[in-house]
């Protein structure tokens, strides 16, 4: 019987990926922050997003950031910091769809540090970069 890099020899060379760990890192962040920041321009098309979306620019147009409405009614049911957040980021960045999710992207990004140090608690440099 044949070993398995003979039998499968006829596809030629098996490539080496003989980066650095921090090479690696910087690759699949760059490729995470790209995707990330890909879907920031599509429009709010899922219904919950953009009730939220309504929230928060009531809570903008009316100035009340404690009682929360959409149209007439009120909303008792619904976090409210989701929508605090919401109305701070449609104040700094406007109300288009981008400036919804700013704050989510926010989030992502600390949580990609927290996971880090966390990480790094335990691990060397090149290990906790790479979780």
């Amino acid at each position: 019987m044949r070993a398995d890099h003979e039998r499968w020899s006829y596809l030629g060379p098996t490539p080496r990926f003989d980066w650095p760990p921090a090479a690696w890192t910087l690759w699949l962040l760059a490729a995470g922050i790209i995707l990330l920041l890909a879907g920031m321009p599509l429009p709010l098309t899922d219904g919950v997003t953009a009730f939220y979306g309504k929230i928060a620019k009531n809570i903008l147009a009316s100035g009340n950031w404690l009682t929360l409405h959409h149209s007439t009614v009120q909303v008792v049911d619904k976090p409210p910091l989701t929508f605090w957040l919401m109305s701070l980021s449609m104040a700094a960045f406007g109300t288009a769809e981008w400036g919804l999710r700013a704050w989510h992207t926010a989030l992502a990004a600390g949580t990609l540090g927290a996971t880090y140090a966390l990480a790094r608690l335990a691990l060397p440099p090149q290990q906790a970069a790479l979780s």
